[in-house]
């Protein structure tokens, strides 16, 4: 049985949290947003999952880590608790290995130009497609 309606994608990071979302049949990941991260990014993703009638949220989390990461992942954690505890959403954590180098790649790809590439904003939000599109393929 396949699952219908919308997944929202984070590309979670300490300065930038880069948002992606599928189509209804789950088949697209399109870059939305990059929200500056501060104590309140979760509301805003929280109204982005109401707004856009979303049913999954996936998270990527550095899962190949020599504890550098352990701090990162913490507050991940706290992120996504604090948005299911709020929406009662089911989310996943999924592995963001190497997606902000696919990002540039895609782009790179996709001709845009150097100077938009060097834009952080525009990379965390095409991170999270990637993210988005690997899960849509792989499930």
């Amino acid at each position: 049985m396949e699952e219908k309606g919308k997944i929202l994608s984070i590309d979670y990071g300490l300065k930038r949290i880069g948002v992606a979302v599928s189509d209804e049949y789950r088949i697209i990941a399109k870059p939305l947003i990059t929200i500056i991260n501060s104590t309140n990014s979760h509301n805003e993703i929280i109204k982005l999952i109401e707004e856009l009638k979303v049913n999954l949220v996936l998270i990527g989390i550095p899962y190949r880590n020599d504890n550098k990461n352990d701090n990162l992942i913490k507050n991940i954690k706290e992120f996504a608790n604090q948005i299911q505890t709020a929406t009662n959403i089911e989310i996943k954590f999924v592995d963001e290995f190497m997606t902000s180098k696919k990002a540039v790649e895609i782009m790179v790809t996709n001709k845009k130009k150097k100077s938009i590439r060097r834009q952080k904003t525009e990379v965390d939000k095409v991170a999270a497609a990637v993210i988005l599109q690997e899960y849509l393929e792989n499930n």
